[in-house]
């Protein structure tokens, strides 16, 4: 969405927050019975909408009524329906047994008539399908076609009331479970999978208050709390292929994910006569984000050796040899402050404008680094001069402090033509700052800065790792013939590869729009749209100290005489951008018995 992706997307369900902080995109799940309704804001978004970059997406749930009903649906899809996928004609294969079951229902009704009503909606996915695996003749045995089983469970229940003939209180309690396969490839055996488990809970309370004449304030708290599990299958040594066969342990398992988080938010909205048009359509707001429980393990390649080989045989040289200290754990807790006004100026029956302030404030990101010897290296490095003009390694140089100074003004209008709405032109210029989610970010500085995760072997050679005796190093032969080589400090303190820059920045982009509407008839409308999105400060993992190419194979690292440990160590920054231009096209043509057509293009 504006040259973002569904990371980028602010997920709101009945005005609470759905975003998962650690990797983006969204999080629980709801019963397709329990939708009321939803609205997708792709672009020209308005002051009172935050974090997000690309669009918003938000939805409401039902709620009871005065009259008891409910609904059931079933859906059931198999093989004979799909096509052959990429991976079985590669594998050149027929098509795999495919069985997806998913059904649910609603039930709501009054508690008391015309006063408070419920509402219940549940929902489960059963899919059986199979994943076909080749090892391109590396590992025969392993070759076949395996299960790859998914679970998924939905639940949701609502109670309303209005409590006077101005105010309407409702909560909402909703439960996600499910279960699946991770990382299911056709180049990795079935013991380089992992099997992940989540589950998902939240409360949402929502108080609706007219307060005479055109206010309305909109009060919402809510809890949430989320878990992820991913274990391994072995602890078997990884080994990698250049072909993408992956053997062994899986580098991303076991690992575990939390969170726990508090929302409070208000939305005062008023209407004002006059004022130099024919009215304001007022709304300003707070929101706050608590989370003080952000917490995750990852143990990833500790189980034993990583190999990384340099041809397609089992025996054959090795590149890489690394291995991570295990028990890594870390909570990073997380306060984000946002607030906001907005002005809808209807300023002539054919002329409106909005405007409005928006400033969002995240911290947590500047984490404790300061006992970590990469940080201190490359902060020192900066702080003497030595990376002044140099890209990615002057971030060092900066001050530590959390990202601060998030203002986003936004202004838009739209213009009737001819006055009878057959034409109409629009516009609208913003900026919009996202959340930086801690995975692209801080995450593995946070693990490593909180004393679990750590490098404490690393050997790499592009042209092949050799033996003492100049032979080329290969699996199952002692590590001890290449421990000289280690560029880790055997002796420690043993720290990830991993180092955040002083200062992590939230992205954000200036958006810029222009579009036309036209009415061809009564049912037939014509969309053109051009966006143009610039992205700044996106976070980004660049290993930078690499070894410089001279012609008898690997040189000296860029910075060798820096005490670096690990030496090319992976640097989590905020320097990255983008920028996408792109032309939409739609006809919306409404069809008889409430059918709508609405066919799209998108050039880009």
């Amino acid at each position: 969405i504006n040259g973002g992706n569904g990371r980028n997307v602010n997920y709101q369900i009945d005005g609470g927050d759905n975003n998962d902080d650690t990797v983006g995109g969204l999080l629980q799940l709801f019963p397709l019975e329990a939708i009321q309704e939803f609205n997708f804001v792709t672009q020209r978004y308005k002051a009172e909408y935050g974090r997000s970059n690309g669009g918003v997406m938000n939805i409401v749930t039902k709620s009871g009524t005065n009259q008891m009903r409910g609904s059931w649906f079933t859906n059931f899809r198999d093989e004979s329906l799909n096509s052959k996928t990429m991976t079985e004609k590669v594998n050149n294969v027929g098509k795999q047994p495919y069985k997806r079951y998913q059904y649910g229902g609603s039930f709501g009704g009054p508690v008391v008539q015309n006063r408070a009503h419920f509402f219940v909606a549940a929902e489960r996915t059963q899919q059986d399908t199979q994943q076909a695996v080749t090892t391109l003749g590396l590992v025969p045995t392993q070759d076949g076609v395996y299960p790859t089983p998914n679970r998924e469970n939905l639940i949701t229940g609502k109670v309303s009331s209005n409590i006077t003939p101005n105010q309407l209180v409702a909560v909402r309690y909703g439960r996600n479970t499910n279960s699946q396969v991770y990382s299911a490839e056709p180049r990795r055996v079935p013991e380089n999978w992992g099997d992940s488990a989540n589950t998902f809970n939240s409360i949402n309370l929502n108080h609706n208050w007219v307060l005479g004449g055109s206010k309305l304030n909109e009060f919402i708290f809510q809890y949430a709390d989320f878990e992820n599990h991913i274990d391994g299958r072995t602890t078997a040594p990884q080994q990698g292929f250049p072909n993408g066969v992956t053997i062994g342990y899986n580098t991303n398992t076991p690992q575990t994910t939390a969170h726990h988080r508090y929302q409070f938010r208000d939305d005062l909205s008023w209407r004002v006569t006059g004022k130099g048009g024919l009215g304001h359509d007022m709304k300003a707001g707070v929101n706050y984000i608590h989370e003080p429980k952000l917490y995750v393990t990852f143990s990833s390649g500790s189980s034993d050796y990583a190999y990384t080989h340099l041809t397609n045989d089992l025996n054959g040289p090795i590149s890489r040899v690394t291995r991570n200290k295990p028990g890594a754990s870390a909570n990073l807790p997380m306060d984000q402050y946002g607030f906001y006004i907005q002005d809808d100026w209807r300023a002539t029956s054919r002329l409106t404008i909005n405007a409005g302030l928006r400033y969002d404030l995240v911290t947590g990101f500047l984490i404790d680094q300061s006992a970590i010897p990469n940080y201190i290296a490359l902060t020192n490095a900066a702080a003497a001069g030595r990376f002044d003009g140099v890209p990615g390694f002057d971030e060092f140089g900066k001050k530590a402090q959390e990202d601060k100074n998030n203002w986003q003004p936004r202004v838009g209008g739209v213009y009737d033509i001819r006055g009878d709405g057959r034409d109409v032109v629009r516009a609208g210029w913003g900026v919009y700052y996202d959340y930086g989610f801690t995975n692209a970010n801080i995450l593995f500085p946070g693990l490593s800065a909180q004393g679990g995760s750590g490098v404490v072997f690393d050997v790499n050679n592009t042209a092949g790792i050799k033996n003492p005796d100049g032979s080329f190093f290969t699996v199952g032969q002692p590590i001890s013939n290449i421990a000289p080589l280690n560029e880790v400090n055997p002796n420690g303190p043993f720290y990830s590869s991993n180092v955040a820059a002083p200062q992590i920045r939230q992205p954000y982009t200036q958006q810029s729009s222009v579009g036309w509407s036209h009415e061809f008839s009564n049912s037939t409308v014509l969309d053109i749209d051009y966006t143009h999105s610039v992205g700044k400060d996106l976070g980004v993992r660049w290993p930078l100290n690499t070894r410089l190419p001279v012609p008898a194979g690997n040189g000296p690292r860029r910075y060798a005489d820096l005490p670096l440990n690990p030496a090319n160590p992976t640097m989590n920054m905020s320097i990255g951008s983008s920028q996408y231009d792109a032309i939409n096209f739609g006809v919306g043509r409404r069809m008889t018995r409430g059918i709508q057509l609405l066919p799209c293009y998108t050039f880009f």
